[in-house]
C-alpha cells in the first residue's frame, strides 16, 4: 500500500509538472539556448529559433559595447513563439511580462506570427534594460508589475544604435529638418507607444537614436546613460530622472529644445557642407576659441588665452559666452577633419568645466587639449608634406590620364532614381503639399 502511494503521488506530481508546463507554453524539447544561456526561444520550429538566438546576442553584445558595460545578467529573458492564433483573436502581435518566478524574475515574451523581427528585437532591447534596471529589485512578493519604468525613447534608441542603421535614420532627421517639420524633444520625450503608421514609426524611431546618440557625447554621457537604466524604479517617472540627470547640462524646456534644435542641425550640417579640410579646421578652432578683451580707454583690444580663461569666471558674461562658444563647437565638430575631432572633443569638455565652475578641472582639461592641438598640427604639417611630395613625383604622369578616366566614368555613370514606393518620403511629401 505505501508503495502504490508513493506512485499515485509521483504521477500526480508528473501529471501537475506537465499541465503547468504545457500551460506557460514552455516545453523543453523546444528550447534553445543563446550562447550567454540569458535568451532561451521556444519554438516549433529550431531554425527560427537558432537564428534568434543569434540575433539576440549580437543584439546584447551591442548593447554591452554601446554602454561599457560586462555580461553580468541575473535574470533570464525567455521568447515564446506561438502558433497562429485563433480567427478574430484580438491578442497583440507581441506581448511582454515581467514575472517572479521561484526567486528569480523572468521576462517573457510572447509573438504571434507572423513574426516581425525588429518588433522581436526591439522587445529583447526593452527586456535586456528592463532586467539591468531591475537587478536592484528584492525578489520577494508582492513585485510591481512592469518593474523599472524606462521611456521608450531610450529602449528605442539604443536599438537604433546597436542596429547600425545610422546610413536610413539619417536621411530621415535631414529630410524633416530640411522640410521645418522635425520632432521637438518634448514629443520624443513623451511618446509612450511606437506610432502604427510606418512612415510615423520610422521618423519617431529616427529621432530616438539622435537623442540616445546626442546625450552619449556629452560630458558623462555614457555615465549618465547608464543612470537612466540603473536608477529608475517603479515609483519614479522618467522625466523626473531625465530632469535630475540632464538639467545641468541642456536645462528646462526652451533651453532644452534649444539644444535640441543644436543637435538636428548637427546633423542637418553634415549632409549639406562637405568635412572642413585640415588647415580649414584648425583656423575655425581658432576663431572659436578666441577671446577678445575691449579694455576701457584707447587701448588696444586684449586677445586671451584659452588657457586664462578661467580667471574671468566670475564675470557675469562669461557665462553666457561661454556657453556659445561650447555650441558652435558642437555644431562644427561633426565637419572637422579627423585630425582634429579628438582635439575639439577635449575643448568642448574643458568648456563645459569652465561653464560650470570647476576652473581647476578645466586647467586639466585645457592642457590635454592644447597637447591634442599640437598633435593634430604636427599630423597636419607631415600629411600636406606627403602629399606635396607625391604630387611632385606622380602628377604630371597623373594629369595626362585624368581627362581620359573622366571620360570613361561619363560613359559608365547612370543617374540614380529611387525604384518603388519610400513611405517616409511619400509621408514627408504629403506635409510638404499640404503646407502649400
Amino acid at each position: 500500500m505505501k508503495i502504490d502511494g508513493r506512485l499515485n503521488v509521483l504521477l500526480a506530481a508528473l501529471l501537475l509538472i506537465q499541465a503547468t508546463t504545457s500551460l506557460a507554453g514552455l516545453r523543453p524539447r523546444d528550447r534553445t539556448l543563446s550562447a550567454s544561456r540569458q535568451f532561451a526561444f521556444y519554438s516549433e520550429d529550431p531554425i527560427l529559433s537558432a537564428h534568434l538566438c543569434a540575433r539576440a546576442e549580437s543584439l546584447k553584445r551591442g548593447w554591452l559595447n554601446v554602454l561599457g558595460l560586462s555580461d553580468q545578467w541575473r535574470d533570464p529573458i525567455i521568447v515564446l513563439l506561438e502558433t497562429p492564433a485563433d480567427e478574430g483573436s484580438k491578442a497583440p502581435p507581441i506581448a511582454t511580462q515581467t514575472l517572479l518566478f521561484e526567486n528569480q524574475l523572468r521576462y517573457q515574451i510572447r509573438c504571434l506570427p507572423p513574426y516581425n523581427e525588429d518588433a522581436i528585437l526591439l522587445a529583447l532591447m526593452d527586456a535586456l534594460c528592463r532586467e539591468y534596471a531591475n537587478r536592484k529589485l528584492a525578489l520577494r512578493p508582492p513585485l510591481p508589475q512592469a518593474g523599472a519604468n524606462l521611456p521608450l525613447w531610450l529602449v528605442t534608441g539604443l536599438a537604433e544604435m546597436v542596429a547600425e542603421k545610422q546610413a536610413i535614420l539619417l536621411p530621415v532627421i535631414q529630410r524633416s529638418v530640411e522640410g521645418g517639420r522635425p520632432l521637438t524633444l518634448a514629443v520624443v520625450a513623451e511618446t509612450a507607444g511606437l506610432p502604427e503608421n510606418e512612415a510615423e514609426r520610422q521618423l519617431y524611431r529616427a529621432h530616438a537614436w539622435l537623442l540616445v546618440e546626442s546625450l552619449l557625447i556629452l560630458p558623462k554621457g555614457l555615465h549618465r546613460c547608464r543612470q537612466l537604466l540603473s536608477e529608475a524604479s517603479p515609483g519614479m517617472e522618467p522625466a523626473e530622472l531625465f530632469d535630475k540627470l540632464y538639467a545641468n547640462d541642456i536645462g528646462f524646456d526652451v533651453e532644452r529644445e534649444k539644444w535640441w534644435a543644436l543637435q538636428l542641425a548637427r546633423k542637418t550640417v553634415m549632409r549639406v557642407a562637405q568635412s572642413l579640410s585640415a588647415v580649414e579646421s584648425a583656423r575655425q578652432l581658432d576663431e572659436i576659441l578666441r577671446l577678445h578683451l575691449k579694455p576701457t580707454g584707447h587701448a588696444k583690444p586684449k586677445e586671451v588665452n584659452f588657457a586664462d580663461w578661467g580667471q574671468y569666471a566670475e564675470e557675469p558674461w562669461f557665462r553666457g559666452f561661454c556657453q556659445d562658444r561650447y555650441n558652435l563647437l558642437v555644431t562644427l565638430r561633426g565637419r572637422f577633419h579627423p585630425f582634429y575631432y579628438e582635439t575639439a572633443a577635449s575643448y568642448l569638455e574643458a568648456l563645459n568645466q569652465l561653464g560650470k565652475g570647476r576652473t581647476g578641472a578645466f586647467r586639466s582639461a585645457a592642457r590635454l587639449a592644447a597637447r591634442q592641438r599640437v598633435a593634430a598640427d604636427r599630423q597636419a604639417h607631415a600629411f600636406r608634406e606627403y602629399l606635396d611630395q607625391a604630387e611632385q613625383t606622380y602628377g604630371s604622369a597623373a594629369a595626362s590620364q585624368l581627362p581620359a578616366y573622366l571620360e570613361a566614368i561619363a560613359k559608365t555613370e547612370k543617374p540614380l532614381s529611387p525604384k518603388g514606393s519610400d513611405p517616409i518620403r511619400d509621408y514627408l511629401d504629403k506635409f510638404d503639399r499640404s503646407a502649400q
